[in-house]
Order: C-alpha cells, then structure tokens, then sequence
C-alpha cells in the first residue's frame, strides 16, 4: 500500500472539489500519510480500502474537523511508475 497516490475529493461543509497528491509510507510496520492542509486546518480522515482486479489498493475516506456537519469525502489512485 505504501506508495504515492492521486487524490480527488469534496471539502468538508462544503460542495468545493479539489485535487492533489498524497503519499503513504511504511515506518516500522506503521502506514505514516503524507498530505496538505486546508485553510492552516488539520483535518482528520476514516479510509477504507480494497483491492480491484488489478490488484491496486484503493482508498475511499472521509475527512472531517471536530465540529464538522457533512463530512468530506476523498478518493485515492495509485500512481504507477
């Protein structure tokens, strides 16, 4: 799974799309997310993921701040080198 990722996701409250790139690493057994930030906000995010018939991981989450109404939803695509 450790690998860099396009992303397309919705903003949290929000019906704004946005794009970008996140990238997954393994530390010790421990999947540590490299990704950007919103407004200075550090948002949280849920990911579920599966393996398609080409046996890529794929990441579909949900982003969301403390105070959040409408969570935000996020989909990841590996990118292949």
């Amino acid at each position: 799974m450790a690998g860099e990722y396009d992303l397309i996701g919705r903003k949290a409250d929000s019906s704004a799309t946005y794009k970008g790139r996140v990238t997954l690493r393994n530390e010790g057994g421990v999947l540590q997310v490299t990704r950007f930030h919103f407004d200075g906000n550090e948002y949280d995010a849920t990911y579920r993921w599966q393996s398609d018939p080409d046996n890529y991981p794929r990441f579909i989450g949900y982003l969301y701040l403390s105070a959040t109404k409408s969570p935000g939803l996020e989909a990841l695509f590996p990118i292949h080198k």
